[in-house]
Order: C-alpha cells, then sequence, then structure tokens
C-alpha cells in the first residue's frame, strides 16, 4: 500500500483581512471578568485643551481602559514576531475526475502589535481642575449677584454627565474628585468652587447650624439645614457638595453627620487658602485665630498646625503658606466673567445670618 505523502495541512490567508488587536489582561482584571457578575467595560480617552497660558497640560491623552471604579492604560507594543489570526478552512483539489477536500487554516488577520494594561494610578482632579468653570462666591458686602468665571474662557460648559464621558477615568474615581473638589451643577452647568466660595459657604453653613442649634457633629435633615442658610445666596448644590465632602461616608441621601476629623483639617486648609495672598505667608497666631473662629466650639481646641501636615510650608517660625502643589480645592484665578450666568441673592431685604440669629434667641 502507497503511503500517504501528504502529511502537512493547508495554510492561506483571506481574501478578506480583519483588523484586530490582541488585549493582554492583567490578573486583576481577568478574575474580575471571569466572576460570577463581570463589570462592564468601557473604552475612554480626552484630549487635554491647552492651559490659558500656554503652559503643557498636566493631564495624559491617551485611551484607558474603566471598569466601575479603577483605570487602565492602554499601551500598544510592538513584535518583531508576526501573530495570525486563523480559523478552519476547508479547500478542494481536483485530479483529473477525481475532486477531494482537505482541512487547514486560514488567516483572517495578522497583528504586529498588542495592547498592554497597567493600573493607572494619577488622580482625575487636575483634570476637572482644568475643565470646570470656577464659581467664586456671593459679595456680602455688595449684595450683589454671584460671580460664575471661566478658566480658561474658552472651554464650552457642560453638566456633569457630559464632563464624565470626556473624563478618562473610572465612575468611581470620577466621583470621588468631584466630592473632593466640592463641585457641583448649577443652571445645568458643571462648576467648582473657589477657596473664597467654600469659606463663605461654610460660613453660612456654620452660621444658620449655630443660629439654630443644629448640632453637626449628629445626624441631622439636609433640608433643615438648607431651610436656614437659603437666604445667604449660594446655590444649593454648593451647599449639599460641601456637606457631603465633610460627611462620614455611607450616611442617608437625605441626611448628613459630619466626620469631626475631617471637617477641621478642611476648614483649617480652606481659611489658610483663603486668608493668603502673597508668597510671604499669614501670622501663624492670626492664622490659628481665624481658623477656630470659624469652627463649632466643641471643634476649635483641635484647630493645631500638626493637624494640616503636609498641607502647607512656613517662610518663617512666624508664618504659613499653603504647601505648594498641595492646593486642597482651587484658589480663584484670573479668568474673565461668563456672561449672563448669574446666581439670585433674594431680595434685598433678606434676612442675614445676625438676624436668624437674633430671632433664635427670642
Amino acid at each position: 500500500m502507497a503511503a500517504d505523502d501528504n502529511s502537512g495541512i493547508s495554510f492561506s490567508f483571506s481574501d478578506f483581512q480583519q483588523s484586530f488587536r490582541l488585549l493582554e489582561l492583567p490578573p486583576p482584571l481577568l478574575e474580575l471578568l471571569s466572576s460570577d457578575n463581570p463589570p462592564t467595560l468601557s473604552l475612554k480617552s480626552a484630549i487635554s485643551p491647552p492651559t490659558s497660558t500656554g503652559a503643557s497640560s498636566p493631564v495624559s491623552s491617551n485611551a484607558v481602559l474603566c471598569t466601575g471604579n479603577q483605570t487602565f492604560r492602554l499601551r500598544q507594543v510592538h513584535s518583531s514576531n508576526s501573530i495570525f489570526l486563523v480559523h478552519p478552512s476547508v479547500s478542494q483539489s481536483v485530479d483529473g475526475d477525481h475532486s477531494s477536500a482537505s482541512s487547514g487554516l486560514s488567516v483572517t488577520a495578522t497583528c504586529k502589535a498588542t495592547l498592554e494594561l497597567s493600573p493607572a494610578n494619577s488622580s482625575p482632579i487636575p483634570y476637572l481642575k482644568q475643565q470646570l468653570p470656577l464659581y467664586d462666591g456671593a459679595d456680602d458686602e455688595l449684595e450683589a449677584s454671584t460671580s460664575i468665571r471661566s478658566s480658561p474662557a474658552n472651554l464650552d460648559r457642560v453638566n456633569k454627565l457630559d464632563l464624565f464621558s470626556n473624563v478618562p477615568c473610572s465612575g468611581g474615581e470620577f466621583e470621588r474628585a468631584w466630592t473632593d473638589l466640592c463641585a457641583f451643577e448649577f443652571n445645568n452647568v458643571a462648576m467648582r468652587p473657589t477657596a473664597r466660595a467654600l469659606a463663605g459657604a461654610w460660613k453660612a453653613i456654620l452660621s444658620g447650624a449655630t443660629s439654630q442649634a443644629l448640632r453637626l457633629s449628629s445626624e441631622f435633615q439636609l433640608e433643615d439645614l438648607w431651610t436656614i442658610v437659603e437666604d445667604d445666596g449660594y446655590p444649593r448644590g454648593l451647599i449639599e457638595a460641601v456637606i457631603q465632602r465633610l460627611s462620614f461616608e455611607g450616611v442617608m441621601k437625605d441626611s448628613a453627620c459630619l466626620d469631626q476629623t475631617k471637617s477641621v483639617r478642611w476648614v483649617g486648609t480652606i481659611v489658610l487658602e483663603s486668608e493668603v495672598h502673597s508668597n510671604a505667608g499669614v501670622p501663624v497666631k492670626q492664622f490659628l485665630k481665624e481658623w477656630q473662629d470659624k469652627l463649632p466650639e466643641e471643634w476649635q481646641e483641635y484647630a493645631t498646625v500638626d493637624v494640616l501636615e503636609g498641607s502647607f510650608s512656613q517662610p518663617t517660625a512666624t508664618t504659613i503658606l499653603p504647601a505648594e502643589g498641595e492646593s486642597s480645592l482651587a484658589v480663584a484665578g484670573h479668568a474673565p466673567p461668563i456672561p449672563n450666568a448669574t446666581v439670585s441673592k433674594g431680595s434685598a431685604g433678606g434676612r442675614r445670618w445676625h438676624d436668624k440669629f437674633k430671632a433664635a434667641r427670642r
């Protein structure tokens, strides 16, 4: 019997080549995708806009892969070896009056590079600072309209959802950054408050709570607090953003309870940022007094410089400055105002905090 000399397989290239990219998954992500409840993945990217000074942007514009709470950078790695994607094929051969079929492989795509994933440990806060218009707060002396400013001036105003779709990070990371910045929406426009606006909003919260004997370190209803402070002229979204920033995690949607440790440090940082106007800093004693005056009486003893470790520097032994690059939120910049973007201060006869305090004492 003659030996069969057809010991190989047919190998051919398909006429229609498809585009593929091979994605190399890190073990933690592979484990998540193999679980009973795999997460939804999304590919995102964003081109960093130019800064108002023309300086290069600190935000990467590379594509990322996101789960619900984690972001992975995508990196294309070229290979000197050819990688073929193949599928089984059947080829026909004719020999005179006889035809036969043989199995083989057909190449449908050639991959010259693979995509590697690595955890992205950078925060989306720099991107949000770059993209969100600045809210600069209410002018108590002039009873003027609230100023909303944009930085840079050529940015389109967007809402929170539209902003998130263009930020290269996961939903969980975006929400944490949004909360840390006390960002909020007003008239369907996402914005972030300056240190001055935050100091003013906190003053309204503290004054109102004091006037009505509302204990901020115990659970209270957000609606009750808003009823007290609404005449101060700050948007409700900002008041709720500050409360969310300072509250314990896991509180009810309609109520809150401020974390004393978190609140004391945050207020100190905001006071320092809003009080310092030069590289010379401010006297430490003056700063401590301002800080203590802006805390509930039972928290004042905890307002010490040690609480702000890592967030300040001292040009001299008796002066203090916010640490460079450690701004907790955003000090007001020099961007022009956005036309027709105002928040009503209410009637000229609206009660201020001292009127509420007098009413509470009656």
